[in-house]
């Protein structure tokens, strides 16, 4: 399940969004940021506000499981936050409120950006 809201830019399916810039969502900056919004969604099952009329439409996964751009060392059931690169989350074992995208139900260990899938809308 997914919900549409006005972007500032195009993202692809799994990027990490986060409250705020020219619109609603823009792409996440920051560590641990408590302003993300969640992933872009690859193809919803329900999508919500889907008459949203403007440039830059994202879904917004809201519910279940949808690929992540991540960076570095994450197992299976770690929360996922967004990270300090733009767009990508990462894994935290302690953190903030309001700043949990997700939790992984992949391993993944590189300094590279890759993808995950995350279930969203669990903690």
């Amino acid at each position: 399940m997914a919900e549409n809201y006005l972007g500032d830019n195009t993202y692809e399916p799994g990027t990490v969004v986060m409250f705020g810039g020219a619109n609603e969502v823009t792409l996440s900056k920051g560590y641990m940021n408590n302003k993300v919004a969640g992933i872009v969604s690859t193809n919803p099952a329900h999508l919500m506000n889907a008459e949203m009329a403007g440039d830059f439409i994202v879904p917004v996964a809201l519910q279940g499981r949808v690929p992540c751009k991540v960076v570095g060392k994450i197992s299976k059931g770690d929360m996922i936050v967004a990270s300090e690169d733009p767009g990508v989350g990462v894994a935290s074992d302690n953190p903030k409120l309001g700043s949990v995208i997700g939790k992984a139900l992949n391993d993944y260990d590189s300094t590279e950006v890759g993808t995950i899938e995350v279930v969203v809308g669990r903690l």
